[in-house]
């Protein structure tokens, strides 16, 4: 039986460990091409997609900070030449600063709205046209996920 879901393509934000790899690996169990996202750590990015292709999946990766808006749009425009709209986009990628709000530095703040608020809208932005276009048939998916943190 053909695989439904083999010409989907979603990209997974913060794939290279924790939630983001699991998510990355069990969509590629599914079927489905994953592009795993990653900012600092290729080394464990390239963990995750050996975990993919071990498991029978396919993916690739790609490198782009998500609290910079033109770094995203440039990759993600890249991105979406190259393999067209996506099918499923699951918005990972976060970082703790866990403190009390006294204690709590301007850096960090500032870290976490980027990291965890900014790049909701740095993401999704250069790709959600594509995906609710009339000429997307297939649809889309976005889940994105936040910390109680």
């Amino acid at each position: 039986m053909e695989n439904a879901n083999a010409d989907k393509k979603v990209l997974v934000t913060g794939a290279s460990g924790g939630i983001g790899r699991a998510c990355a690996v069990e969509a590629a169990k599914a079927g489905y091409y994953v592009i795993c996202h990653y900012n600092g750590s290729k080394a464990k990015a390239e963990e995750t997609l050996a975990e993919i292709t071990a498991a029978g999946g396919q993916g690739e990766l790609i490198q782009f900070n998500i609290s910079d808006r033109e770094d995203c749009k440039a990759k993600l425009d890249e991105m979406t030449a190259k393999h067209g709209v996506l099918w499923g986009i699951i918005n990972n990628a976060g970082i703790t600063r866990d403190n009390t709000f006294v204690g709590l530095e301007d850096d960090d703040w500032d870290a976490v709205i980027h990291i965890n608020l900014d790049s909701f809208y740095n993401v999704l932005k250069p790709l959600v046209m594509g995906m609710a276009s009339r000429k997307n048939k297939r649809g889309g998916r976005i889940i994105t996920m936040s910390s109680v943190s």
